[in-house]
């Protein structure tokens, strides 16, 4: 994972997924690029967090922020967790069973 502080003026590519943070910070998923992008309320770049984990075929499909400020991005096989700045911290993995998401950890 990481910051990719060189992507601030990368254009979107399929975005799929934007949220409002509780500091008011603008989470944009950019599945096209493989990426989650963190921006002001004013359109101010903020970071770019990426991963190993974010591939061709298991691109970040979505975000949420927990109370501890820890961002979790939904892909297509992991929920990877990072820090509010972009550091790694672990990934679980989940299953779809019966209509009901089964989540566990694997790192």
């Amino acid at each position: 994972g990481g910051l990719g502080g060189t992507t601030a003026t990368t254009k979107f590519n399929s975005p799929t997924d934007m949220i409002i943070d509780d500091s008011n910070r603008i989470w944009v998923v950019d599945a096209g690029n493989k990426a989650v992008k963190q921006y002001t309320t004013t359109g101010g770049w903020l970071q770019t967090i990426t991963s190993s984990y974010f591939t061709k075929k298991n691109k970040p499909i979505s975000v949420a922020i927990d109370s501890n400020s820890h961002v979790h991005i939904l892909t297509k096989k992991y929920v990877v967790k990072f820090t509010a700045d972009g550091t790694y911290l672990t990934r679980y993995a989940y299953k779809n069973i019966d209509n009901k998401y089964k989540v566990y950890k694997i790192d």
